[in-house]
């Protein structure tokens, strides 16, 4: 079943969120009990579609590419990225504050709202805010956790920990 979602996925363009998927799975089935060797077959046969999806298209491999060594990429192939690590710079400390980022409002960062808006809290609330985002996601992670130890039946504590994983990963 996780094969044909990540397929499904790939197959639609959306990789991150079919490599998410596969992550939350290969968790559960390791907290489930699951052979490693049954793991590890579900890694290497989503492993194997993944490499052949990102050979099959040349913009594909240059996304990979550049996500690997930045400085060897085009321009026009890693502008996302660098605007969005200027933007995450400039925020310095605490930021430029809140609708006053240069690299969002002037339309330097493109998908600012859903691909980068870790960017934006970098460019508008700075570090401090940052790491106050990264803190609450583990706390989330960490409930999650506890959910999951005092569910009554296994089902709810998976529940719980796919859950959670799922939204930290992301």
């Amino acid at each position: 079943v996780s094969v044909m979602l990540f397929a499904l996925l790939a197959l639609e363009g959306d990789l991150g969120t079919a490599i998410i998927l596969v992550s939350v799975m290969l968790v559960l089935f390791f907290l489930g009990n699951a052979r490693l060797s049954h793991v590890a077959v579900a890694l290497l046969v989503v492993s194997t579609a993944a490499g052949l999806w990102v050979l099959s298209s040349p913009r594909r491999m240059e996304r990979v590419a550049c996500a690997m060594r930045l400085d060897s990429c085009s321009e026009a192939a890693n502008w996302q990225t660098r605007n969005a690590q200027w933007a995450f710079g400039s925020g310095g400390a605490t930021g430029v504050g809140l609708g006053r980022g240069l690299q969002t409002n002037q339309g330097y960062l493109l998908k600012a709202q859903s691909d980068f808006v870790y960017a934006v809290v970098g460019e508008q609330m700075g570090f401090l805010g940052s790491l106050a985002v990264l803190v609450a996601y583990l706390a989330l992670l960490l409930v999650s956790v506890s959910i999951a130890r005092d569910a009554p039946d296994r089902f709810g504590g998976m529940v719980a920990m796919g859950l959670g994983v799922m939204i930290a990963l992301h």
